[in-house]
């Protein structure tokens, strides 16, 4: 028998399953129909994408990808789009609406509080530890920002300005009619959003984050901070990971022990202590041992669900050695834990195996709290 008919069979097999490892479509305007090229098409929440070529046409990897999986399509002048893919497929066609840029009237009449804005979100969004300063953000005249303010009263406030001038920090202040209490307003919280990507070069991880943020904000009453949007990771060595740097290496997995996907990974594998997790839960002056995985359910889509915990608050500690490595529960006694807490704000709360959770109802708080996207590593990671 002919080898060629056989080997002309495997080809095609192979063509196959490679088509069906692979994701690929077009980006077009809404408009216009025209292809969109140099639009970044990629998974949310992981390093795999690509920008379209001349033709507006991508292709990317999927063998390593778990569906459903979200796939987004992004560009400077037009308005970012996502799809929910249950499987690879190669009819992919995203139609993206042109994008205006505008910045909220306030700001335009106000360029010091706009700068001010900036300089905070900065610092909350990036942190302001080492690798949050050597953070940069491209791209901000995307951001756009909003405040929700609080009439304050300050009592005998001419003991603290004699002289009676108001300082040009205080909004909206005046004096009473008495003469001596202070009338002004102060800022609740501080929100953010994007209508474009932001491009976040991160030196210390070497990533280049891509950001489309759909919601930040900080609340200063609770001390709270939450974001919701969508990530790509860019790798500094691209697709060749022998090509990363050790320093890169060595920190990515120094943001990885003790991080939210950390916890999260562990907690859905039921692996809490065995990655130097302890559990417990404060009532009163008495901190009991807490088994979380007794709340965790299983999905219909493989995913798990915390149930049950609206409303409580979590001690978490972690044990780790002096390179931030979970150490064996035999060595805890020996060791100073890492604190922080598992804030419970919703009736259920979806993780997938990753670790990611998408729009959550959790709150961390403490040491893995202080992490901000400085130290963000992709779900793929």
């Amino acid at each position: 028998m002919s080898r060629f008919p056989q080997v002309l069979f495997y080809l095609l097999l192979t063509s196959l399953s490679l088509a069906a490892q692979q994701v690929s479509g077009t980006v077009t305007d809404s408009l216009t129909g025209a292809p969109i090229p140099f639009a970044t098409v990629y998974f949310d929440g992981t390093t795999i994408g690509e920008t379209t070529n001349e033709e507006g046409h991508f292709t990317l990897p999927a063998s390593s990808l778990r569906f459903p999986a979200t796939l987004i399509a992004s560009h400077l002048s037009f308005g970012n789009k996502s799809i929910q893919l249950r499987e690879a497929r190669s009819s992919v066609h995203f139609a993206l609406r042109p994008l205006t840029l505008t910045v909220a009237a306030v700001e335009v009449t106000d360029q010091n509080q706009r700068l001010k804005n900036l300089e905070e979100f900065r610092a909350l969004f990036l942190g302001v530890d080492d690798w949050g300063r050597r953070a940069t953000i491209k791209g901000e005249d995307a951001l756009f920002f909003e405040r929700e303010y609080r009439r304050k009263r300050l009592s005998n406030a001419r003991s603290f300005f004699p002289d009676g001038k108001i300082p040009s920090t205080l909004k909206n202040a005046r004096w009473a009619d008495d003469g001596t209490t202070l009338l002004f307003e102060k800022a609740n919280n501080l929100t953010a959003a994007s209508n474009a990507s932001l491009e976040i070069d991160l030196p210390d991880l070497g990533y280049v984050l891509f950001v489309d943020l759909q919601r930040f904000r900080t609340d200063y009453t609770a001390g709270t901070t939450n974001r919701l949007g969508t990530y790509f990771w860019q790798p500094y060595e691209g697709n060749n990971p022998e090509k990363a740097r050790k320093k890169h290496l060595k920190n990515r997995e120094r943001a990885y022990y003790n991080s939210n996907i950390h916890f999260l990974r562990s907690l859905f594998q039921d692996r809490l202590e065995a990655e130097g997790y302890a559990i417990y839960e404060v009532i009163g002056n008495d901190a009991r041992p807490f088994t979380l995985n007794d709340y965790l359910v299983e999905t219909e889509t493989d995913d798990k669900e915390i149930v049950g915990l609206k409303g409580r608050v979590l001690s978490i500690l972690y044990y780790a050695d002096g390179r931030g490595r979970p150490l064996p529960k035999r060595r805890w006694k020996r060791a100073s834990p890492i604190q922080s807490s598992l804030h419970i704000v919703g009736d259920r709360a979806a993780i997938r195996p990753d670790g990611t959770t998408g729009e959550s109802p959790l709150l961390f708080g403490g040491a893995m709290g202080l992490r901000r996207a400085a130290w963000m590593l992709p779900g793929d990671y």
